[in-house]
């Protein structure tokens, strides 16, 4: 430590360099996590026809920096079929074959329900829309709310 404090700053990071460096597990899990997830909003996003270069970009430099190599196990296996994924969906919007915004079937499937139920229960009057709730407050809507006065020049 004594021996560090007389180092110049410039000295100090050469010697820095020289160490090995190593990365532990959470590290890497939390750099593998993160990708993905950027991957996950950058390939959404060129289904839309946003951001595709930004997609393929990323995709393709994860691959060639060997930042990819770095991961291990399913995590590993995830975000390579994400990143071949995005950069087949950035292929199909630069040939004009768009795939479009998919949502997963059973996501399609929760939301109709919700809205089966939403209409079961209106119609059945449990629940009414704020609309008529409004309507009761504040009485007929058979008056105008503005009422526009004739003006002229005397």
């Amino acid at each position: 430590p004594d021996s560090l404090q007389c180092l110049s700053k410039r000295n100090l990071i050469r010697l820095l360099r020289l160490h090995e460096r190593r990365f532990d597990e959470a590290d890497l899990r939390h750099w593998c996590g993160g990708i993905t997830a950027r991957v996950k909003v950058l390939r959404a996003r060129a289904r839309e026809g946003k951001c595709v270069e930004e997609a393929s970009e990323f995709a393709r430099w994860v691959v060639s920096s060997g930042l990819f190599k770095l991961f291990e196990g399913e995590g590993r296996r995830e975000l390579g079929k994400l990143l071949s994924e995005t950069q087949w969906d950035c292929e199909c919007h630069w040939k004009n074959e768009s795939r479009g915004p998919w949502v997963a079937k059973s996501e399609l499937e929760s939301v109709n329900a919700k809205l089966d139920l939403l209409m079961a229960r209106m119609a059945s009057k449990e629940i009414s829309l704020p609309l008529t709730e409004k309507a009761a407050e504040v009485g007929n809507f058979a008056e105008p709310a503005l009422h526009v006065i004739q003006g002229g020049v005397s």
